[in-house]
């Protein structure tokens, strides 16, 4: 199967969930605001797959909601439509999202009928207390419940988790990616909390009653959370909302950890705090460093800061950079030889030294 990753998005918000969740508002995250048609659906996957080229795994993805939770017939409805693309290949996969209590052997059966290769679990956070708090409607059983039974039929596991709820703690959180990550899903997500615009949690935020994740918080704390997931080689696919037009401060988001460059940043502090852990026994006052364009990103950060910070930590006078796309390693020239890393050397770097680090922030609760 080709290894470009190629989604065509179908969102249908808020249909099937049986509570309002504190923090969500689906038509401001999922930009839709009224339910689509078979038709639109049609020309929605049509118009994509005439722009888009064949070589890449191309998937059908109906998120937004609690896909399993809608009404059956409507269910059976949207995934003929996918199935009918996959069955004559012009699609490589189907890809729902839903909430944890809303799987059952039946709903599995009826998946399997219609060739789901994917299922993600809206896992948010594995403390019940916080579960409660903001009206979820589910409990960590039910994720373990569902992880269980998803993996028995050898369909693609997902969790999507929230650091920073309301109710919730930087341990909270740190326990809630280590749970999600025992029950081994095959990917992950992973959404610092936002506060979005009519939602409860606007109102909390308004009141002083919920203070969200600040931007440099939440980028110690979801790294850790990065870290724990890839530690146990579970691919997290996606860290921090999707920016859109309105999805942005200012406008749909009121308050929270949001960036456009989001996960870029998370890498930068992995790279960087990786290399200069492993650097710092060594002469580094002149430091020549190759890797390929993406690492050459990581490292070098947004406006530079993660080079500027490499550059202080270190004590480096010279520092010189080669691109180099025929590489997927990082090699660091010091003056007594060259020493290479990986994505995964830095990773697992970053989940021993994290666990004996103190955060740049002290709170109970947010």
């Amino acid at each position: 199967m080709p290894d470009r990753n190629i989604i065509i998005p179908i969102f249908i918000p808020h249909r099937g969930c049986p509570n309002d969740c504190y923090f969500c508002n689906q038509k401001k995250i999922t930009g839709v605001s009224s339910d689509i048609t078979s038709k639109d659906i049609i020309n929605h996957i049509e118009s994509y797959l005439n722009t888009i080229e064949s070589d890449g795994n191309i998937e059908i993805a109906y998120f937004g909601g609690s896909f399993t939770a809608i009404d059956i017939s409507i269910q059976e409805k949207l995934l003929s439509i996918a199935y009918k693309y996959k069955n004559s290949n012009q699609i490589n996969a189907i890809r729902i999202s839903t909430r944890p209590d809303a799987i059952s052997e039946k709903i599995l059966d009826m998946l399997d009928n219609y060739g789901v290769d994917i299922v993600e679990l809206g896992v948010q956070s594995m403390d019940d207390e916080v579960l409660s708090k903001i009206n979820r409607g589910h409990t960590s059983e039910d994720v373990k419940r569902a992880s269980h039974l998803i993996k028995q039929r050898e369909i693609i596991l997902g969790h999507q988790i929230m650091p920073g709820l309301y109710g919730s703690s930087i341990d909270k959180d740190i326990d809630t990616a280590q749970e999600s990550a025992a029950l081994l899903p095959d990917i992950a997500r992973i959404y610092p909390t936002l506060v979005i615009k009519d939602t409860q949690f606007e109102e909390l935020y308004e009141k002083n009653r919920y203070h969200p994740l600040k931007l440099d918080e939440s980028i110690e704390l979801v790294s850790r959370l990065y870290a724990i997931y890839e530690q146990e080689k579970i691919k997290v696919i996606r860290v921090g909302l999707q920016p859109t037009v309105n999805m942005t401060l200012g406008k749909d988001i009121i308050a929270g950890p949001f960036h456009p460059s989001y996960r870029q940043m998370i890498m930068t502090n992995i790279y960087v705090t990786s290399l200069i852990y492993s650097l710092k026994d060594k002469e580094t006052n002149k430091l020549t460093i190759r890797s390929n364009e993406k690492n050459y990103n990581y490292i070098v950060g947004l406006s530079r800061q993660g080079l500027d910070r490499l550059k202080k930590s270190l004590n480096v006078d010279n520092l010189s950079y080669i691109k180099d796309n025929n590489t997927e390693q990082i090699e660091v020239q010091t003056k007594h030889g060259a020493m290479c890393f990986s994505e995964r050397n830095l990773i697992e770097t970053f989940y021993i030294i994290s666990k004996e680090r103190e955060y740049v922030f002290k709170r109970d609760y947010y």
